[in-house]
């Protein structure tokens, strides 16, 4: 199945993403739908996507520096059309990284809170989900995401390809 459908099949999954909270069942719920076309020809990808999470205050317990408190959650099974993941966890989580370290060859859109976005850019355990933050808040038109964005590109002791990253969004950040 691994060298069918990365080997022979056709392009990558393009993957819709949404993390919500469920604060009824105190869940994470995390829903996978590939948008790519999928038929008898082109059946849907099979893959683990990772999910990890930073929890309230878990940061400020170790420091705020990237990476400080996250931890692997789990993973979403994906092998069809659509699928969920569901996360039983104490609380709603202050950041929340779609496969931070890309072991999925995909193109994902990820839809979550904008103060998700904002601890992620902050907190992220890697480097491209930091990377995936600036691009989530290069979209969003809110003052606060402009403001950080801004923050990131003249900060001289961020990482050089990060800055870079925020000085192209298509923003204003000279505010």
């Amino acid at each position: 199945r691994f060298s069918r459908q990365w080997c022979e099949h056709p392009g990558v999954p393009d993957l819709d993403i949404a993390a919500e909270w469920d604060e009824k069942t105190s869940e994470l719920v995390v829903t996978v739908k590939q948008t790519q076309n999928i038929d008898g020809d082109n059946p849907a990808f099979a893959f683990n996507l990772p999910i990890w999470v930073n929890e309230p205050g878990a940061a400020s317990l170790i420091g705020r520096r990237a990476g400080a408190g996250a931890k692997k959650l789990g993973a979403v099974w994906c092998e069809s059309g659509s699928d969920v993941g569901r996360f039983k966890l104490a609380a709603e989580p202050a950041m929340v990284a779609i496969d931070p370290y890309l072991s999925v060859l995909a193109r994902a859109t990820i839809h979550q809170p904008r103060e998700r976005w904002l601890e992620q850019l902050d907190l992220g355990p890697t480097w491209a989900a930091r990377v995936q933050a600036v691009r989530a808040l290069a979209d969003d038109a809110a003052p606060a995401a402009s403001a950080a964005l801004g923050r990131l590109a003249r900060n001289d002791k961020a990482e050089p390809n990060l800055r870079a990253e925020a000085v192209q969004t298509p923003r204003e950040l000279k505010k």
